[in-house]
């Protein structure tokens, strides 16, 4: 790989998710030809759907704040803030944690024009970046790898459905419903998704999921 330091020619990024637009934005901003390249054939189309979570907590400045710093605008892409969530202790003792000041956002990834990855891309475009979907070109030839990881270190199974549930975020952290990792309801404008996570494939996987499900139908009305 070489690095952006080695050339003042045009910057070639590979991947077109977060981290690749994210990227492109800055150096574009700053100037710089950049190009990015991704297999697909649009920038969250891996995720499409899929509701992902931006913790807050662990930082004295917002999130979003440090993206307006980096030259990102977050007001290009829906998101959904928390001040509470539900932690779900593996006794089933539910915590509800709150914040005065944000503790959680919840963004959806994917194609629509509402998610994180477009308003990215629009970003990106704006600043003058050039996008290449359907493009497969070499990490040897790019100055940034961006495409995630090539091995799968934890799995997700979930289930997206219609609700009249107000919006609402649990954790649930129990051995029973995913070993040695977590489980998850998120309500945000009518649609929810529970999901199980697991470090590793498990016999019969399904049934985590399945029980997870179960455990939230009883104790939230969703």
């Amino acid at each position: 790989m070489v690095t952006v330091s080695d050339t003042d020619g045009p910057i070639q990024i590979m991947g077109a998710g977060l981290s690749g637009l994210a990227a492109a934005i800055i150096l574009a901003k700053a100037g710089r030809e950049v190009h990015v390249h991704d297999i697909r054939n649009d920038s969250g189309a891996r995720f499409d759907g899929d509701f992902q979570g931006i913790e807050n907590w662990t930082s004295d400045e917002d999130f979003l704040d440090e993206m307006r710093e980096w030259g990102i605008d977050p007001d290009e892409f829906k998101t959904t803030s928390f001040h509470q969530v539900d932690v779900i202790h593996p006794d089933d003792v539910i915590t509800q944690a709150w914040s005065p000041t944000v503790a959680f956002r919840v963004i959806e990834r994917g194609t629509a024009n509402h998610t994180i990855d477009q308003g990215l891309k629009r970003q990106a475009v704006a600043a003058g970046a050039n996008l290449h979907y359907k493009s497969r070109v070499k990490p040897e030839d790019c100055h940034i790898i961006a495409a995630g990881p090539k091995d799968t270190s934890a799995l997700a199974y979930g289930e997206i459905f219609e609700t009249s549930h107000p919006d609402h975020v649990a954790f649930h952290f129990n051995d029973k419903l995913a070993p040695g990792a977590y489980a998850y309801l998120i309500v945000i404008d009518g649609i929810g998704l529970i999901c199980t996570c697991l470090w590793r494939k498990q016999q019969k996987s399904g049934r985590y999921l399945n029980e997870t499900i179960a455990w939230y139908d009883k104790h939230y009305p969703v």
